[in-house]
């Protein structure tokens, strides 16, 4: 029996439950309790596989592409332009599938994107916090009624702009008085 089945028992159905901590007694009102996120659905073998096969698939087009496209022109590099008419096909079965990948080279740092920061470095040329470097792309698939899943998070390397001097004092003074 889990421990909410067994304080109602003991308390009855009352709104208002007390919780002992060590440090303190803290009351709350269940009906304010923001309720759990719903689950995801349960998968099946099959849907677990293909959605890893989704997300294997789109990572592979995605490094190929930066292997022989060229990085300023976007151009396939020499001897490459027929393996680039190839990837392409795949991008768009890729496409017709509904699944997409996410490359954050260049993109402005963001705490709320659903990424997984390997390393955070100092770069001199860089005006702003951002993402410098994609290790894995972010993978997602958009299902018939147009809910988007998350099949793989990306991986990231984020590249932090110097601190002017006034940010620095502040951080300073800040971490002093903690």
């Amino acid at each position: 029996m889990n421990w909410s089945r067994k304080m109602r028992r003991k308390h009855g159905r009352e709104s208002t439950r007390k919780l002992v901590d060590s440090r303190s007694v803290l009351a709350f009102d269940v009906r304010q309790v923001p309720k759990a996120r719903p689950e995801m659905p349960k998968l099946t073998p099959e849907e677990r596989q293909l959605t890893k096969l989704y997300a294997t698939f789109a990572t592979n087009v995605w490094r190929l592409k930066r292997q022989i496209l060229d990085a300023e022109t976007g151009e396939p590099k020499e001897g490459f332009e027929r393996v680039a008419r190839y990837v392409t096909s795949m991008e768009g079965a890729l496409e017709d599938a509904h699944v997409k990948t996410v490359d954050y080279d260049g993109r402005p740092y963001d705490e709320g994107d659903a990424v997984k920061v390997i390393t955070f470095e100092s770069r001199a040329d860089l005006k702003r916090d951002e993402y410098v470097e994609t290790l894995l792309p972010t993978v997602q698939w958009t299902n018939a009624e147009g809910k988007m899943t998350l099949l793989q998070m990306a991986e990231v390397v984020v590249g932090q702009a110097p601190q002017k001097e006034d940010e620095q004092k502040e951080q300073d003074n800040g971490t002093e008085h903690d």
